[in-house]
C-alpha cells in the first residue's frame, strides 16, 4: 500500500479527543485503550502537554485517538471561559 492510500486511511477514521480536567487519568486510560504504552503517565499534573495521536479498534470499528492535556474551568458569571493547562 503505498503512502498516500495509508494517509487517505487514516484521514477517513474517526477522531475520538479524551478531554477532561487536568490529573484524572486521561494518558492511562489512553494507553488502556490502545493497548500499549505511548502516552507518558506520571503523578504531576501537566505531564501532557501535546495531543498524542493513535490508530485504535474500539468496539469493533476502526479510530484515531487523542490524548489530551488537561482543561482547567473559569467561571465568571455569565462569561464562562476554559483553558487547557
Amino acid at each position: 500500500m503505498s503512502l498516500l492510500a495509508v494517509l487517505r486511511n487514516l484521514m477517513s477514521l474517526p477522531v475520538i479527543a479524551i478531554i477532561g480536567r487536568p490529573n484524572v487519568g486521561k494518558s492511562t486510560f489512553f494507553n488502556r485503550l490502545i493497548g500499549e504504552r505511548v502516552a507518558v503517565t506520571s503523578p504531576v499534573s501537566g505531564t501532557t502537554r501535546d495531543r498524542v495521536y493513535h490508530e485504535a479498534e474500539i468496539g469493533g470499528y476502526q479510530c484515531i485517538l487523542a490524548d489530551t492535556g488537561g482543561m482547567e474551568f473559569e467561571n465568571r458569571g455569565s462569561d464562562s471561559r476554559f483553558f487547557r493547562s
